[in-house]
């Protein structure tokens, strides 16, 4: 096993630490904020080096993240950091969209006539009928089974030990984001409650923001009503891990999530040895 690489300092940035800045900004504007995120090593039980890799929702502030990974393909910039390297991918393709409008069934071809009469906006009236007809669970399964190239684009750069700290993040940080995460620590051995378990604080930590008032119209941070922000861990289960248990059996679900990443996703074998690498703890053996 290799040496540590880390300097005598210490590198300080594994204490990256979560800011609530609440001064910086004019008076009207919202604050600066961290809506559902954390760092997913609190849920690796030691298997991810802490400081190394976060989860978010599309309001964050972690000023010494150097790669943001969008997984909502762009859109308006957002308070974050504004040196970072930012990876845009559009997670939902055109293909997975028509998945999820023909699972949602014909209501969903009138979002527009439903916004008008219930007043809310295109998203929120097409999000209602997605989860009132498909569901999390189905739509985790068009994710996992139609975006695979958008898995490898949103995973790929974790392969290069400069891109740390590194946050990923969609709208919510549960859903695009709760699956990719999902796979990530399934990669590196976290066992499937202990992600199903950081998959279902996401809700909560959402809510919890609402009910505090830390999400402000002005933001329009989650564009999206309560009673449609759930995580039940059901519905990653019977999804994500569904899908590794029954395409890519093996002795454990590390080597399932490593057999769906090269045989689905088409990332090499070097870049998964590189992403698990990147994202474990560095043994000092000096220091044994």
């Amino acid at each position: 096993m290799a040496k540590s690489q880390e300097s005598s300092s210490g590198h300080h940035h594994h204490h990256l630490h979560l800011h609530h800045s609440h001064n910086n900004h004019k008076k009207e504007s919202a604050p600066v904020i961290d809506v559902n995120v954390r760092d997913v090593a609190t849920v690796a039980a030691g298997l991810v080096r802490p400081g190394t890799l976060f989860r978010a929702s599309e309001i964050f502030n972690l000023p010494e993240v150097k790669t943001v990974i969008d997984l909502r393909g762009g859109g308006a910039i957002l308070p974050g950091p504004p040196n970072a390297h930012r990876v845009l991918v559009k997670f939902i393709t055109p293909k997975a969209a028509m998945k999820i409008l023909w699972g949602t069934g014909p209501t969903a071809l009138f979002p527009a006539a439903a916004s008008k009469v219930q007043g809310d906006s295109f998203k929120v009236a097409m999000a209602a009928k997605t989860f009132k007809y498909l569901g999390l669970r189905d739509m985790y399964r068009i994710f996992v089974t139609t975006c695979q190239h958008e898995i490898k684009k949103a995973v790929v750069p974790l392969a290069d030990a400069a891109a740390f700290p590194a946050v990923i993040h969609c709208t919510h940080g549960k859903d695009r984001t709760g699956v990719v995460i999902g796979l990530l620590l399934t990669l590196v051995g976290v066992s499937k409650e202990a992600v199903l378990a950081d998959y279902g604080r996401s809700a909560k930590e959402i809510l919890s923001a609402q009910e505090r008032g830390e999400i402000s119209d002005e933001h329009a941070a989650l564009q999206m009503k309560s009673e449609y922000i759930t995580s039940d861990p059901a519905d990653l289960r019977d999804s994500l891990f569904a899908h590794l248990e029954k395409k890519h059996l093996a002795t454990n679900l590390a080597v399932s999530a490593r057999q769906y990443l090269v045989k689905e996703c088409k990332v090499s074998q070097k870049d998964v040895d590189s992403i698990i690498a990147n994202l474990k703890p560095r043994v000092c053996i000096s220091c044994v």
